[in-house]
């Protein structure tokens, strides 16, 4: 047990158990319901139609962070219809029906679409709904998920939804967040900044100098697998039999792009940089390995090529700086003078752009050219910066979008992301759905929230992190799935409490277990 991660702490976070989820808080309020359910930085609620629901929901429905005027009410259902219009178009329902019962093979999807369903409602932007399915095997209940689904396509056009059994999804694109805090980079004067802090975020005299590896998986990455590995039902459902082709975006000349940023800014030395990249390698080819064995596991077809690595990367995956700048004409003398600043980083990322559009790698060089032509529109909305690399690593995972939608078997593509990544699909409605295509999107919430960190994102915790790996290692993530495909199509049975009740139980064991590890920890120091 790391001290430093339990041990020293003064007081264990609540762990709120609820329907499908958990949520890790600083405290615990007098009132449950006061605090509400935060996650990426959304506050978050349970809400049915009927205004007295009678499931399981039915004490989380009216939190305080969200308002329930007339006005409100009236916008939320015709919300939630819309959103059901699609699932019932997606899955060939017709509007007289209220479940849901898509069968493909031995595998089923399944779930409520009447006024009394509860879904999981967010509040930022705009509010989004997360329908609750389930995912039964020879027709017993394996899983289920919060989903929200939406048709990302250009303003003033009317595209049809087409159901899965005229035209099954055939390329689905996805990806995950690497890294969380599990490294920090150190700066000069001895503090640690997480992975992704940008040049704009530290003072010119604050340089990184060194890489901390703290875990070699943070809990949130593991989270993310045991999360994506419940998906397979839905992905066979939704190829109509066969699973589609998995387009997973490796972010690893990203992160390389993004920690060129800050050494071409000045905000980190050539060696603490080379390290950094040493780190981003080693952990990407661990990805890797999880991704080609799950897919070799569930025969899928596997891709993981991108729209930067020919720019970054070499054949072998490797990075070498002097390869990379003499691939844009930049020369490396330059890293050597006094232009290390932003105009350097400035120039990089424009020398960038210009070898991405004039690249013969199809489909993603005419992509990058079509932006790069029309950058003026963009630039009016702030979304393409041709002067910034965190806009080029950004605008990547938007060109992956578009360039599965061109490879010659991506008959009908689907993007499927965790709901915290959300902004790439709408970043593909508004820069590229208009030359491109409509796009299919599949957004999930994943079934641990936190309330810790300063910005309510599991992500970015640093604090119990020994305490969350004990969490994720146990079947508490499968207890929520289930828990979830239960209240999709049983909203009234037993079945649903029975799963509540095995949850809670090993809640409450495991509370009690980090509760005596942290007695015995405090013992020996005290000692």
């Amino acid at each position: 047990m790391e001290s430093g991660h339990i041990g020293n702490c003064l007081h264990l976070p609540v762990i709120k158990n609820l329907p499908g989820l958990i949520l890790l808080q600083n405290k615990q309020n007098s009132n449950d319901d006061e605090q509400g359910i935060v996650g990426w930085n959304r506050c978050m609620a349970y809400h049915s139609l009927n205004s007295t629901p009678t499931n399981v929901y039915r004490f989380y429905r009216r939190l305080p962070t969200f308002s329930f005027t007339a006005k409100s009410e009236l916008q939320r259902k015709k919300n939630y219809r819309h959103h059901v219009n699609i699932l019932r178009r997606l899955f060939a329902v017709n509007k007289n029906e209220n479940t849901i019962k898509y069968n493909v093979g031995q595998y089923s999807l399944q779930t409520c679409i009447d006024n009394n369903q509860c879904c999981l409602i967010t509040q930022a932007r705009q509010e989004d709904i997360y329908h609750p399915v389930a995912f039964l095997q020879d027709n017993k209940l394996i899983g289920g998920l919060q989903i929200n689904v939406s048709l990302y396509m250009a303003k003033d056009t009317n595209t049809e939804i087409i159901p899965i059994d005229r035209q099954p999804i055939t390329s689905i694109v996805t990806s995950m967040c690497m890294y969380g805090s599990n490294v920090k980079l150190v700066d000069n004067s001895g503090h640690e900044h997480l992975m992704t802090v940008t040049p704009n975020a530290l003072t010119k005299d604050q340089i990184i100098v060194d890489i901390i590896e703290k875990h070699q998986l943070h809990p949130y990455e593991k989270l993310d697998y045991k999360t994506f590995e419940n998906l397979i039902p839905l992905f066979y459902i939704l190829g109509n039999g066969m699973i589609p082709t998995i387009y997973f975006h490796l972010p690893t000349a990203e992160y390389i792009i993004h920690a060129l940023d800050l050494l071409l800014s000045g905000n980190m030395t050539i060696t603490a940089f080379h390290q950094n990249i040493d780190y981003i390698i080693r952990h990407t080819r661990i990805y890797y390995q999880w991704l080609t064995h799950f897919c070799s596991q569930n025969n899928i077809q596997l891709v993981t090529k991108t729209p930067m690595e020919k720019l970054v990367l070499q054949d072998d995956g490797n990075f070498c700086l002097q390869s990379f700048l003499n691939r844009i004409q930049v020369p490396i003398d330059l890293l050597n003078t006094s232009q290390v600043n932003l105009n350097l980083s400035a120039f990089v990322a424009e020398r960038c752009w210009i070898w991405l559009s004039q690249s013969q790698i199809e489909p993603h060089g005419s992509i990058w050219k079509f932006m790069m032509d029309k950058n003026t529109n963009f630039t009016q909305d702030n979304v393409v910066d041709m002067n910034s690399l965190q806009s080029l690593k950004y605008l990547s995972y938007t060109v992956q979008i578009a360039a599965t939608k061109q490879m010659p078997n991506s008959k009908r593509t689907l993007v499927a992301l965790p709901f915290r990544e959300k902004q790439i699909s709408r970043s593909y409605k508004n820069l590229l759905a208009n030359e491109y295509g409509s796009i299919l999107g599949l957004h999930w919430m994943i079934p641990i929230l936190s309330n810790i960190s300063n910005n309510s994102q599991l992500y970015y915790s640093q604090d119990y992190l020994d305490l969350l790996d004990q969490l994720i290692e146990s079947d508490i993530v499968s207890h929520c799935l289930l828990e979830t495909g239960a209240a999709a199509i049983k909203t009234d049975n037993e079945e649903i409490y029975s799963y509540s009740k095995a949850k809670a139980q090993m809640l409450s064991e495991h509370q009690t277990t980090v509760e005596q590890q942290i007695h015995s920890s405090s013992t020996i120091i005290d000692s």
